[in-house]
């Protein structure tokens, strides 16, 4: 059985153009990471120990935007996300990315609104691990997980994630909904390593595009799965461009 852990990163609502888009980014970014459940333990455990070595509180939520002043005192913040980052690289594990650049989109007429956002990142993300799995004749089941927001929230995921398992797009021919879960199962972030993973992986992604931050997009590339070509841009890190319908 596998593992997927699904977080975002950027804003959801609709961009509102260059003279009014403080506080609203012009990018949003779904990151995930697919694990083997007998390697989470792994995994989970030497994300646990860097926490322990860095933090104040060794519980503490791991987070793309994890502030300096919750490290100890002789630590120093980029050699946390360094250390985070090449962990990931080094792990067992998948990632996966879905980006959208909302003033394009918006433009083109495929993005009406904010709640729109969710199903084509899913669609998109959806069919690149079918197609991973597929590729790597992988015949287990997907259990998915994201991170709990409030109840309104939560259910224009839970809709978004039903409408995209039940896609009859192209990208979805030979795709076998009952290998992934029928509904997706929301959980508490600052308890579940896997969506801090999938956090972090969001946000490297975010950051890249976003603020041309590319440092930690560029590290974490060696964990996106690559086609018979050896491609990972419209593979495992897919540019939404239209829906998969």
């Amino acid at each position: 059985m596998y593992l997927l852990y699904i977080d975002e990163s950027g804003t959801k609502d609709l961009h509102r153009g260059e003279k009014n888009k403080e506080g609203n980014s012009e990018f949003f970014v779904m990151g995930a990471v697919l694990i083997k459940a007998e390697d989470l333990s792994d995994i989970e455990d030497k994300i646990q120990n860097i926490k322990s070595d860095y933090l104040k509180d060794p519980y503490l939520e791991l987070k793309s935007t994890i502030k300096a002043k919750s490290l100890k005192e002789s630590k120093n913040r980029n050699d946390f996300l360094d250390e985070v980052h090449k962990t990931i690289v080094e792990s067992n594990c998948y990632c996966f990315g879905a980006q959208v650049h909302k003033p394009s989109l918006q433009q083109r007429g495929i993005l009406e609104n904010k709640d729109q956002i969710y199903k084509i990142c899913f669609l998109h993300i959806l069919s690149s691990v079918n197609s991973f799995l597929k590729y790597e004749n992988i015949n287990e089941s997907v259990t998915v997980f994201i991170d709990r927001v409030d109840a309104a929230n939560n259910k224009k995921v839970y809709v978004a994630y039903k409408s995209a398992l039940e896609s009859k797009s192209i990208d979805f021919i030979g795709f076998d909904s009952r290998h992934f879960s029928p509904s997706i199962n929301f959980v508490d972030s600052e308890f579940t390593i896997g969506v801090q993973i999938a956090d972090t992986v969001a946000g490297a992604l975010w950051r890249g595009v976003e603020k041309n931050k590319k440092t930690y997009s560029r590290m974490l590339i060696p964990r996106f799965p690559r086609d018979s070509n050896q491609k990972y841009v419209d593979y495992s890190y897919q540019i939404c461009t239209d829906w998969k319908e």
